[in-house]
């Protein structure tokens, strides 16, 4: 049987996983004081990383004009095995949402293949 499912669908299943399994270990959301707290933190110190289970799961930099969100393998690698990249759109546009920084790179850094870049 094939089932068809509509892309808006896929989005939300995307963005859902996202919520549930990559929200780092400290609160966020968007109001406005911690959006501050990403952007002194961005502005004293270059960058912030984002922990999944203990481990570094994303991090944020910025040099010059250049707002990169660099993906370890383990976000990336199982959201490629789920949703090939497809949710790469998706994952800028949650993380700026939720932390008020704008991202225009992202780097993949998968455990067993070549490091990747998409710009927007």
């Amino acid at each position: 049987m094939k089932v068809i499912i509509s892309e808006s669908k896929y989005e939300d299943g995307i963005l859902n996983y996202l919520k549930a399994n990559y929200r780092p270990e400290y609160a966020w959301g968007p109001e406005p004081h911690i959006h501050s707290f990403y952007k002194i933190d961005v502005k004293k110190y270059g960058g912030i990383d984002f922990y999944v289970n203990g481990q570094s799961g994303y991090g944020y930099q910025v040099n010059g004009r250049n707002r990169v969100l660099n993906i370890d393998s383990l976000v990336c690698d199982p959201l490629y095995n789920l949703f090939g990249y497809k949710w790469v759109p998706i994952f800028k546009e949650w993380f700026e949402e939720n932390t008020g920084l704008e991202v225009n790179e992202i780097v993949l850094f998968p455990e067993n293949e070549e490091i990747k870049s998409f710009k927007f």
